[in-house]
């Protein structure tokens, strides 16, 4: 198992480092945007958890409101 981790580390320069570039060079306008559409899918991904959480809660023995 460590033989695996230590080749992928000895292997050279990272995905986060091309990443990073690729984001630097970017617009500030282009970044906003791509921000804005994950802070929105992980808002709606909060807000469908919450409202499965509240529809079940009679079936899993929770309170009413």
């Amino acid at each position: 198992m460590t033989g695996e981790t230590d080749s992928k580390v000895a292997s050279g320069p990272s995905n986060l480092d091309e990443v990073r570039q690729r984001v630097r060079a970017q617009a500030p306008a282009q970044v906003h945007a791509v921000r804005s559409k994950m802070i929105g899918a992980y808002t709606a991904f909060v807000a469908a958890t919450l409202i499965a959480s509240i529809t079940n809660s009679v079936a899993i023995g929770g309170g009413s409101w």
